[in-house]
């Protein structure tokens, strides 16, 4: 069931992107998420709008699914996460006129994911938990509350019939609501220790399933991936140091190889050459070089007359 498009469509998130500081983007951008949704859902101009959209769209299902399956007997669920369970959750129980009658007919039982009903419950329901129990207990709705401990959303209810005056209405309503916190991995049902309600309160902590089964979820094992990649690249990035720091020393060894054996090369030298000096032979070639280019200078001074007599002379 999507409700969101709707309204979202009429320029709320735009404006409030609008009027967002830039500052810590991420979390910005979660909180926009989360408290737009809920404060149109708490606005009455939007209030009816978004519970009229979700019961059209379930009656719409339910007489979609009893069209082509006809001969279906079998219960129904209906199942609502975050936001959307508080919008289940006023359908299905409360005395409110925007909310009695919307639906064609109750279900055999409702199940809400991560929900912040006992958060509603608390600072916006007008009317008490129990009451709202009492209408699905004689419309026998079974009620499921499912979250994980981690969840900074979801929220209990038990601790809250506890609190209500009402000892006798709470006992039936406690036996008629399940709390379940999902957990994962080997030892799950050992984190729901410090679950409960209030310190005078005498609330039995949730009941917790894991559906790893030995095996872990997808998500975990995604996580457990990432992990293993972040310490590869960790390991990648120290082993990469240490090669470049082993090259540095290699080269710094080649250089200091390269000047003792030019050190030698140089004396090797000079013991068989005694007179050449160490400046290199490459000044005895230039001095020679200098001395052929005076002679060369010397010959092309003597007039071309004086050339043929001095060689007409060593002929003779």
């Amino acid at each position: 069931i999507e409700w969101c498009s709707a309204l979202h469509n009429q320029g709320f998130k735009r404006n409030l992107q609008r009027a967002t500081l830039p500052s810590v983007p991420a979390l910005r951008e979660f909180a926009n998420e989360v408290l737009l949704d809920v404060m149109l859902f708490l606005n009455p101009r939007y209030r009816s709008l978004i519970l009229d959209t979700v019961a059209t769209q379930l009656n719409t299902v339910r007489d979609s699914f009893k069209k082509n399956n006809p001969a279906f007997n079998g219960s129904v669920t209906v199942v609502g996460h975050s936001l959307g369970s508080v919008i289940s959750w006023e359908l299905l129980s409360s005395p409110a006129d925007d909310c009695v009658g919307r639906l064609k007919s109750m279900p055999d039982s409702f199940v809400a994911l991560g929900s912040p009903i006992g958060c509603f419950s608390c600072v916006s329901f007008e009317d008490s938990l129990t009451s709202r129990l009492a209408k699905l207990r004689e419309a026998k709705v079974d009620i499921f509350n499912l979250f994980h401990p981690n969840d900074p959303v979801a929220y209990r209810l038990e601790p809250l019939l506890a609190a209500e005056p009402t000892s006798c209405a709470c006992a039936k309503c406690k036996a008629h609501t399940t709390s379940t916190a999902i957990g994962y991995g080997s030892g799950a049902t050992g984190v729901h220790e410090g679950i409960g309600g209030g310190e005078d309160d005498d609330v039995e902590p949730p009941v917790f399933l894991s559906t790893s089964h030995g095996v872990d979820r997808v998500h975990v094992r995604l996580k457990k991936f990432g992990d293993e990649l972040n310490k590869g690249k960790e390991k990648i990035g120290k082993d990469l140091l240490q090669t470049v720091e082993e090259a540095r020393k290699i080269t710094d060894n080649i250089k200091d190889n390269i000047k003792t054996n030019l050190g030698s090369l140089g004396n090797l030298g000079r013991m068989f050459n005694p007179g050449v000096d160490e400046e290199g032979g490459e000044g005895s070639e230039g001095i020679q070089g200098g001395a052929d280019g005076e002679d060369d200078e010397e010959r092309a001074a003597v007039p071309d007359g004086e050339a043929d007599a001095c060689l007409k002379e060593h002929a003779g």
